[in-house]
């Protein structure tokens, strides 16, 4: 069951505003799968009236330099569907249980699903790249499946995106070569395959020493 994990009230920044009195209270909801905004504390049947799932969004706070008003502790979630929320909260230290347990859950649901795969084009042709918490990337060909290339999370030096559809990936130089080995993947939205790379990249370190994420926000 997609139990909740932290809940609480928080100041939603509505849409095109400067101004403090343009917040709306809204309650925030962390379960193990999902990250949903209520109008009201969720009962029963309640139905959220935004819903992410935690492997779509990009969770950080807000720098200093990048806050929209005084209230300096704030929220940004930024969903791959193109969504975006801006959050006040009450505290720093709301803030950092807000951080640490997204962090948690969304690390442990990448290890629960430990592989996904992705549709998309290379060179024209159809391929499925493959981002798997132990093995790390691969790529093959989604006809006969044959393997195209693998690469361990250690191997990867650069990842970017167009912000459409185009994925660049920078691999460093393999046994004997020399130069760095560079492929532009194609898919329909990048920005789901590339948070799904990094978050997996970070659940495969915090697999291996969990100290090394205690500063690390998604």
């Amino acid at each position: 069951a997609d139990k909740i994990i932290w809940m609480g009230w928080v100041s939603l920044r509505l849409p095109a505003t400067n101004h403090w009195e343009n917040y709306t209270n809204s309650f925030l909801v962390l379960r193990n799968r999902t990250l949903q905004l209520y109008s009201t504390p969720p009962e029963e049947n309640s139905r959220a009236e935004h819903s992410y799932s935690l492997l779509a969004l990009l969770c950080s706070a807000v720098k200093t330099s990048l806050l929209r008003d005084e209230w300096p502790y704030c929220l940004s979630l930024t969903a791959t569907s193109g969504a975006d929320h801006y959050l006040a909260i009450e505290s720093h230290a709301d803030l950092q249980q807000w951080l640490k347990h997204i962090r948690q859950c969304t690390l442990k649901l990448a290890q629960e699903e430990k592989s996904r795969a992705f549709s998309g084009q290379y060179h024209r042709s159809n391929v499925i790249l493959c981002i798997d918490l132990d093995r790390g990337l691969s790529l093959s060909d989604a006809f006969d499946k044959s393997l195209l290339w693998e690469k361990t999370f250690s191997q990867l030096t650069h990842s970017s995106d167009d912000g459409h559809h185009v994925l660049r990936l920078i691999f460093r130089a393999g046994p004997g070569g020399n130069r760095p080995e560079e492929y532009e993947l194609e898919f329909s939205d990048c920005r789901v395959v590339l948070y799904t790379l990094h978050t997996f990249m970070l659940a495969r370190l915090n697999s291996l020493d969990p100290s090394t994420l205690l500063n690390v926000t998604l």
